[in-house]
């Protein structure tokens, strides 16, 4: 979630869950985000229906990118991070 806000992405509910334990890179206690299948079709409807809204989300969603996560931004965050 890094890069998605409820401006620039589709985020759909979901309920935490216990991890399939049998996947080789799962901890023991770990959870996992289980989607709302519902949900997320609807979305998906939505997104293949409804052309302005899609490219609102995707213009949104370049302009957040370049503000948020561009090279300067970045540099700055790594700096703080290494500093500590």
């Amino acid at each position: 979630l890094d890069f998605m806000t409820a401006t620039n992405s589709v985020l759909v509910p979901y309920q935490l869950v216990p991890a399939h334990a049998d996947l080789w890179n799962v901890p023991a206690g770990a959870e996992w985000a289980e989607p709302d299948v519902s949900a997320a079709a609807t979305a998906m409807q939505r997104l293949v229906n409804d052309q302005q809204w899609r490219d609102e989300l995707r213009a949104t969603a370049f302009r957040d990118a370049g503000q948020r996560h561009n090279f300067e931004v970045t540099a700055e965050w790594l700096s703080r991070v290494l500093a500590v």
